[in-house]
């Protein structure tokens, strides 16, 4: 896409805490990064592009914050957008239009300004190709993926793994950050933490991986920040992940 520099929809909403500890993983070939992809986007104006960040979760579909293609302040909506995988240095291994997406209805009525949108900020998007699925190899398959417990969220290590618009490296690049979920409840369809994120991130996938055995299990996606105080998740809770699950499968049934 051209125009003026790629940055994300939430521009101010991710935030930096303390010292920036992510790290920039040039290893996007590996089976665990693969299915991570950057979602390149604009609503309209050619001239201002936008970037987030998603995962495959099936052959032709991505899951991701609602708000990276829908914006509730403006009521508007992407007018279009690539998913593409294999990201480094700004290049991709391969890519797909975005052609349709699902989002939940009570996204569409919250407040732009207050709390309750994050409990509903998740979409899933359908792609007119396979490319990056084909690419990637893989994707992440939810229905195999028990969800997270208050217990199990709290005590694990949580990965957080985006496509920042400002990057360390001063091009598109996946970088990963690392900590525990806070005993910030103040919605339980969200949690809170002290990865550190910027713009470009939202959307990105917040998840346990256990390196013994390689299988990863989805805590949410990421959303939004609070200027050195933490950054949130949308949870993936079983009645989320029922919804998602069956948006998944209609997009997949298509031809």
């Amino acid at each position: 896409m051209s125009g003026s520099n790629h940055m994300s929809e939430d521009y101010d909403m991710e935030k930096i805490i303390g010292t920036d500890d992510r790290s920039v993983n040039h290893d996007v070939r590996n089976d665990m990064w693969r299915p991570i992809c950057a979602i390149y986007h604009n609503f309209g104006d050619p001239r201002q592009n936008f970037i987030g960040t998603g995962v495959l979760v099936g052959p032709r579909t991505v899951f991701t914050a609602a708000h990276n293609v829908f914006k509730l302040a403006t009521g508007s909506r992407i007018t279009s957008g690539y998913v593409r995988v294999g990201v480094r240095g700004g290049s991709a291994a391969a890519s797909a239009r975005i052609i349709n997406f699902k989002l939940p209805k009570r996204y569409l009525t919250s407040d732009a300004n207050g709390m309750d949108q994050y409990a509903h900020d998740y979409a899933v998007l359908h792609l007119e190709s396979s490319a990056p699925a084909q690419w990637a190899k893989s994707h992440w398959t939810l229905d195999a993926m028990p969800v997270l417990g208050d217990k199990a969220l709290k005590a694990r290590t949580l990965t957080l793994a985006g496509f920042p618009a400002k990057s360390h490296t001063g091009k598109i690049d996946l970088h990963v950050g690392q900590g525990k979920a806070l005993n910030w409840t103040a919605n339980p369809d969200v949690f809170s933490y002290k990865i550190d994120t910027s713009a470009g991130q939202s959307g990105a996938p917040v998840f346990a991986h256990d390196p013994s055995t390689g299988k990863v299990n989805v805590a949410g996606v990421h959303v939004a920040g609070f200027a050195g105080s933490h950054n949130i998740a949308n949870r993936l809770t079983n009645p989320v992940r029922q919804k998602v699950l069956s948006w998944i499968r209609d997009f997949e049934a298509r031809p």
